[in-house]
Parts: C-alpha cells; structure tokens; sequence
C-alpha cells in the first residue's frame, strides 16, 4: 500500500535547505529553486516565519538558529561577514560574556591571512576592548555595576580606562552612540571597532572589527559603524 506524501511539507523542507544555504535569499529565488508559484511561496515563507522558524529583514530571508551563536548560526554568520570583509578587508569577531569577561567564539579572517583566527577563544577584560565595553553598555543597570567590578588593571595601555567614573561615563556615550572604539586602549598603534547585537533592547553578543590605526582610520568610522549594525541587525534575527 502507497503512502501518499505531503507536497506542502517537501516544500517546506526544500525551502528550509535552499535558505539554510543562502542567507539573506529573496523570494522571487526561492521560488524559482523550489519551483513555486510566488503567491503560494510566500504564504509558505510568511507561515515560516510566524512559526519562529524562519526571519525576514529587509525582504531578505534568513533561518533561525536554536543555538545562539553556535554551529546553525556561526555559518550564516560566516557567509554574511564575509561579504563584508569581502568589501573592507578587515576581520569580524564575535563575542559574548563569559565570568565578567568577553570572550571571541567567532572570528571570520580576511582572506589569505590564516592569523586572524588567533583571536578566537581569546578572553577580553571589559576595560581593555570595544567589544567589553559595547557588551556592558547595553546591560542593565546592575549587569553593567557587575561588570565594572571585573576592569582590568594590568596590560592595556597609557589609554585605558580603570577609574570606575569615566567608565560608568565611557558606557553611557557607548549606549547613546551605539557602539564603541578601542583607540589604543587594548594595544598600542591598534583600533576596534564593535556594535551591540540586541535582542529585547540588550546585548546578547557583540559584532567587533579590528585594524591597525592607519588601516581603519577616524574618518571611517561612521560608515564602517553603520554597516556593522545592518549586520549586527540580521544577527540578531537568526540567532
């Protein structure tokens, strides 16, 4: 005895690899690879995304992960950075709190520099890094007091910040501007970059770039920012 299937289903799965593959896909491609009519396909793709299943920004469809940044997430993340690093040529790092501290658990390495991989699993004091500071600037009140208590007072340099006032103030620019930039506060001669990627207005991660001082220069900064938080937008969707 046959048993016959459901099309929908096998669509539904067809969908769900092709966006899995393609982040960022639009509808007209996913119709055209599944071979759906468009209204039925967005009907599927909008029924997705009602689910949980599947994020839309900017008309472009993303899968969500049900692992924060872990492997469903990291590769996704890994195919959109990379057309970011494709156009600016700097390294993008991922990173989340860890016992007071930030920890990278992604780093997407430009291309034939093998090197920038180094920085992953590297642990950051919250004083010593943008992406230390971008992390407690969107925390709560008593997050960010916790988080304080854990500033590094060895290493840095003669830019780092270690008095409790100008870092609760150094927080309060970060979360008003909406990203922070370690300029030779960590390393001489060295700049990062990092934006919040928020869920429910707070930092569950955070999307960071880094470069010598004559690589990513001041005058940079807004646009590079600006991009940074398009991505730091998509992130937060499929994780």
């Amino acid at each position: 005895m046959s048993v016959k299937l459901s099309k929908t289903l096998i669509k539904a799965k067809q969908v769900e690899d092709y966006i899995k593959s393609n982040p960022g896909v639009r509808l007209k491609e996913i119709c055209q690879k599944v071979s759906l009519p468009q209204a039925t396909c967005f009907r599927l793709l909008a029924t997705l995304v009602y689910l949980g299943k599947a994020a839309v920004v900017d008309h472009r469809y993303y899968w969500r992960s049900i692992d924060r940044i872990g492997i469903q997430a990291g590769w996704q993340i890994t195919a959109l950075a990379t057309k970011f690093i494709g156009e600016k040529d700097f390294p993008v790092y991922i990173g989340v709190e860890n016992y007071g501290q930030i920890i990278i658990v992604q780093v997407v390495p430009r291309i034939n520099h093998p090197e920038d991989l180094e920085m992953l699993a590297e642990t950051l004091p919250v004083n010593l890094s943008a992406m230390g500071l971008c992390w407690t600037a969107f925390q709560s009140p008593a997050e960010q007091t916790r988080m304080l208590k854990s500033v590094a007072y060895n290493g840095g340099t003669k830019f780092t910040l270690r008095d409790q006032l100008d870092l609760k103030q150094a927080i309060n620019i970060i979360h008003q501007q909406g990203y922070a930039l370690d300029d030779e506060e960590k390393e001489l001669g060295t700049r990062c970059l990092a934006v919040p990627i928020l869920q429910n207005e707070q930092a569950v991660a955070v999307l960071g770039i880094s470069a010598q001082r004559d690589l990513l220069k001041r005058r940079q900064i807004k646009a590079l920012k600006n991009q940074l938080t398009k991505l730091s937008d998509v992130i937060s969707h499929i994780i």
